[in-house]
C-alpha cells in the first residue's frame, strides 16, 4: 500500500462522525485525569480538527465531482484526467504529458 493511499484512509476514518463521536466521549476522561485550562483548549482544538477534516473532506469531494464533470464534457481532455486525485505521484506525472 502506497504512503497515499494510507493517508487518505486515515482522513477518511478521522472525518467521519464517529471519529468525532469518539473524541466527544474521550473528554470527559481527559478531564478527570488532565490539568487545568490548558487541557480544555487542547481539548476543544483537538474536536475543531474533526470538525475541519469532516468540512474540507466534504468540499473537496464536491469540487473533484464538478472538476469530473468539466472535463468528461469538454473535448480537449482527454477523460483519463477524470479521477487523477485517486491516482499515485507517477501516474499523475504521466497525465501531465497528455
Amino acid at each position: 500500500m502506497r504512503f497515499s493511499q494510507v493517508c487518505d484512509r486515515i482522513v477518511s476514518h478521522l472525518e467521519s462522525p464517529w471519529a468525532f463521536a469518539i473524541s466527544l466521549v474521550a473528554y470527559p476522561a481527559w478531564w478527570i485525569w488532565g490539568d487545568d485550562v490548558i487541557n480544555v483548549v487542547t481539548l476543544l482544538s483537538f474536536n475543531l480538527l474533526f470538525v475541519v477534516l469532516n468540512t474540507s473532506g466534504r468540499s473537496s469531494t464536491a469540487t473533484h465531482l464538478k472538476l469530473d464533470v468539466i472535463i468528461q464534457r469538454t473535448p480537449e481532455y482527454p477523460n483519463e484526467v477524470v479521477g487523477a486525485e485517486e491516482k499515485d505521484e507517477q501516474e499523475i506525472k504521466e497525465l501531465r504529458k497528455l
